[in-house]
């Protein structure tokens, strides 16, 4: 009995100092109708089973005072389940988190496709940031694959000297070639291994591996944030910083970013969002200055009405391309009870495709 009252006392103590949370969704997407006039071809009632991190995916997150973490596992298709992400992050203080895993962080972004903006980085790595009052600084780093590697191929340098040796040994020491004993692998082993490490080291090129450090301000007039991202060899430096401000019924945001590489470009994004009461409007754009400009353009108006709501898209790539293409796109939503659904009906001006999308969705 005692026993049984011990682990009810330590699963309480557990409890109270991680809070668990699990959410969990079904999601189905597809066509209802398409039609394809450059090949002249349809189809209909087209389905996939797409459920991405972004949409309703199973997620297991844990958290505590000074740790935590984040597992989400997406599906794709029918049969296929992913791991998609996880992460795990603590506290060493209370003003600094570090975080492994899926890390992320962005400047300022529009919220008709909650995609679009001037820098980014969604990936596998290292992060960590720091809060002084209402600024937070961050660090992220981003391995060049599953580790840090070098850009003249310090891996593949590695793996091809220890082919080689390998392959070398078995020719010049095994009995039998097609069947080396388990003590002619082991000294093929450990000939291979040497002559990688001979062949790493004689690589003397920097370790690459993407760097990310941002600066984030909040106060009262808005929002300011700088990033700057680059790898150790310097090949490619972006700069960015840009405001995010509101005022009555309107928000905006301005970003700039410098870009230097082999042809240096420069990039400014804007966006422009007034809602209020049943009616949004939000126009994006992002413009190249380049060797030669170009305008991608995005706009949407929103109407929510009691039961659902519709809105009207513009979105294209560039408005300035020798050839215009655009897509329009009219969209309606809503829920029937716990299901959430929606369709639509596009047109794809360049490629000349109709098609009605649609997707449902229920969470638990």
């Amino acid at each position: 009995m005692k026993k049984i009252v011990g682990i009810i006392a330590a699963v309480a103590m557990a409890a109270s100092v991680f809070a668990v949370d699990f959410s969990a969704g079904a999601r189905v997407e597809g066509d209802l109708f398409s039609y394809d006039g450059a090949s002249k071809t349809f189809s209909a009632l087209t389905l996939s089973q797409t459920n991405e991190d972004y949409h309703k995916p199973f997620n297991f997150s844990v958290s505590g005072d000074r740790a935590g973490a984040t597992v989400k596992i997406k599906t794709n298709g029918k049969a296929t389940t992913d791991n998609s992400t996880y992460n795990i992050w603590f506290k060493p203080f209370d003003a600094v988190k570090v975080e492994f895993g899926s890390v992320s962080l962005a400047m300022h972004t529009e919220t008709m496709g909650w995609y679009r903006r001037i820098l980014n980085y969604d990936t596998w790595g290292y992060k960590a940031s720091a809060t002084f009052g209402g600024a937070t600084v961050t660090l992220g780093l981003i391995p060049a694959g599953t580790w840090l590697t070098t850009k003249g191929g310090k891996k593949a340098a590695y793996d091809a000297a220890y082919k080689k040796a390998y392959d070398k040994y078995i020719e010049d020491n095994a009995a039998d070639k097609e069947n080396p004993t388990a003590a002619e692998k082991t000294a093929a082993d450990a000939a291979g291994v040497l002559a990688g490490n001979a062949a790493r080291d004689a690589a003397k090129d920097l370790i690459v591996a993407e760097t990310n450090l941002a600066v984030e301000y909040n106060a009262d007039f808005g929002n300011i944030m700088a990033m700057v991202d680059f790898t150790d060899t310097f090949d490619t430096i972006k700069f960015a910083a840009g405001y995010k401000g509101s005022f009555d019924a309107f928000s905006f945001f301005v970003d700039y970013m410098f870009t230097k590489s082999g042809t240096n470009k420069n990039n400014i994004t804007a966006d422009i969002k007034y809602a209020q009461d049943a009616i949004t409007f939000e126009a994006y754009t992002n413009v190249t200055l380049a060797s030669k400009t170009a305008v991608q353009l995005v706009s949407r108006f929103s109407y929510a009405f009691d039961a659902f709501n519709s809105y009207l898209e513009f979105d294209s790539g560039n408005i300035l391309a020798d050839s215009f293409d655009a897509t329009i796109k009219a969209d309606v939503s809503g829920n029937l009870g716990a299901l959430a659904w929606e369709v639509a009906a596009q047109y794809a001006i360049g490629a000349k495709k109709f098609s009605v999308p649609f997707n449902v969705a229920i969470s638990f």
